[in-house]
């Protein structure tokens, strides 16, 4: 990179902090996302380096530095939003939801999934409306309430076109549990 392709280092920084965080070497890992930031932030131009970003969170994640990591996702965010990168915003407000449920905060995780899906539905990004909705349903089918995890997964955030076979998999599990839920929710076969 001796000819200052700043976006090629940036880039490649990236790629090899995944490499890194792939095989457990969270540290590592960290360095080198760390760094891709730091060449970001200096070159006005760059954007936003988001691989970086979301890299270092899962790295702080798996370092035990969960608050850390939130202040990463939420400085990534606030850059995100200043910069207009819907698709961005999208995605890290459904990474920091992943994050406050693995945290065990709830109800901070269903806040930001139930925003990120109502988000990615005003910009038209339904694919990413559909994984914060099925996040979502996932997080209320484990915290057992089992009808309104299968309201979501059937719901018409496109989860019944991508993600059919988890919906009949967690409609079955309700009405199994909670015969009621078969006549609450109508359900594709």
């Amino acid at each position: 990179m001796a000819n200052g392709d700043k976006g090629g280092q940036i880039r490649f920084l990236e790629m090899i902090g995944n490499g890194m965080e792939e095989v457990n070497r969270h540290s590592e890992a960290l360095m080198f996302f760390e760094r891709a930031i730091r060449i970001a932030e200096a070159e006005k131009d760059s954007g936003l380096p988001f691989m970086g970003y979301e890299g270092k969170a899962q790295a702080l994640v798996a370092l035990g530095r969960p608050d850390e990591a939130k202040r990463v996702l939420q400085d990534a965010l606030a850059k995100a939003r200043s910069q207009q990168k819907r698709g961005h915003e999208a995605q890290l407000l459904i990474v920091l939801g992943k994050l406050a449920e693995q945290k065990g905060n709830n109800q901070e995780a269903i806040a930001d999934l139930e925003g990120a899906g109502q988000f990615a539905a005003r910009v038209q990004f339904y694919r990413m409306e559909a994984d914060a909705m099925f996040e979502l349903a996932k997080l209320y089918r484990d915290s057992g309430d089992l009808a309104t995890a299968v309201a979501l997964e059937w719901s018409d955030t496109g989860l019944r076109r991508d993600r059919c076979s988890i919906g009949r998999s967690v409609y079955g599990k309700a009405a199994a549990s909670d015969p009621s839920v078969g006549e609450q929710v109508d359900a594709p076969t």
